[in-house]
């Protein structure tokens, strides 16, 4: 994203959910009701992908479920570069 997109939407996040990064205070937000969290820690035993491409699809379902076609959602994460994903699209190998 460039770069007043990326601040927008970061500031409008921050402000929505009391955004608080940290590797170790969990939830890093104040989450809204309802909601599920669920842990990832059986995907540390996946030596084939195969639970973890799994997860990938049913969150893509998800995604695709809840937008509009042609609609492009922002993929945030405060570690790494955050992109755009039209989850109406066939999946790749590459973020969106």
């Amino acid at each position: 994203m460039y770069d007043p997109e990326y601040a927008g939407t970061w500031d409008r996040f921050d402000a929505k959910f009391d955004f608080r990064p940290s590797i170790y205070e969990f939830p890093g937000i104040t989450e809204p009701s309802p909601s599920i969290t669920w842990s990832l820690d059986e995907l540390n035993d996946d030596p084939g992908y195969r639970k973890l491409d799994r997860l990938v699809d049913v969150v893509r379902d998800g995604l695709t479920g809840c937008s509009k076609p042609g609609e492009s959602l922002r993929i945030l994460d405060w570690q790494h570069t955050c992109y755009g994903l039209r989850p109406d699209l066939p999946k790749t190998d590459s973020p969106g």
